[in-house]
């Protein structure tokens, strides 16, 4: 009986640590308005502006702390040109003459750690940090000449290549609880030196804790 009650009393104890760490564990994804701080250049249409999105996982260390990880896609940064235009794009000196068009987007993998305080029952605030681990594609084409970073494009060529790095980001948010498992919310992160410049974060976010 002794042997009966313990194997009950252990598997009470599997379950109830298993219902602990389901309860700590999340899942979180963001779509919102991305905007790059990147310099005006005098006869030069930059369109800095995009969409972005992330999915995401995350795990509560303490009522108040949770590690956070996952994907994150921050948009495409436009710049255009026609005539003869000197500037900086990115980080990168260029020279363009004729009808130039160059894009960058950045996507790459976040991790961090997101402390939450309580407002009421239902409204949490929320403060966030971590590092971003990312890559750009940047392309290039047009029907004149273009030099970027030291490389020298002829007319009807096409630029071609990529940047990577691990970088700092930072945010704050709110969210408010609907039931249980699900919370709705909206935050600000900003993304630092994505191809040497800032990325700003505007989004809305959904979680789902199991």
């Amino acid at each position: 009986m002794k042997k009966r009650h313990g194997s009950i009393a252990l598997l009470a104890l599997l379950i109830g640590s298993t219902t602990t760490f389901a309860s700590d564990l999340y899942i979180q994804g963001s779509i919102g308005k991305t905007e790059a701080g990147i310099d005006s250049i005098s006869g030069v249409s930059i369109d800095e502006s995009d969409t972005g999105f992330s999915l995401g996982v995350g795990y509560k260390v303490t009522d108040l702390i949770a590690i956070e990880g996952g994907y994150r896609d921050l948009g495409e940064y436009k710049l255009s040109a026609t005539g003869s235009v000197t500037g900086t794009y990115l980080g990168k000196p260029f020279t363009a003459s004729g009808t130039v068009g160059v894009a960058a987007d950045a996507a790459g993998f976040y991790l961090g750690a997101d402390y939450s305080l309580p407002v009421t029952d239902k409204i949490s605030a929320h403060l966030k940090a971590g590092l971003f681990k990312w890559e750009s594609d940047i392309t290039g084409s047009g029907s004149g000449s273009l030099t970027y970073d030291g490389t020298t494009y002829a007319s009807g060529a096409s630029l071609s290549g990529s940047e990577d790095g691990t970088d700092l980001y930072l945010g704050l948010g709110a969210d408010y609880r609907l039931n249980k498992n699900m919370a709705l919310g909206l935050q600000w992160i900003r993304f630092k030196e994505i191809v040497e410049t800032d990325i700003d974060v505007i989004e809305a976010t959904i979680s789902y804790t199991f």
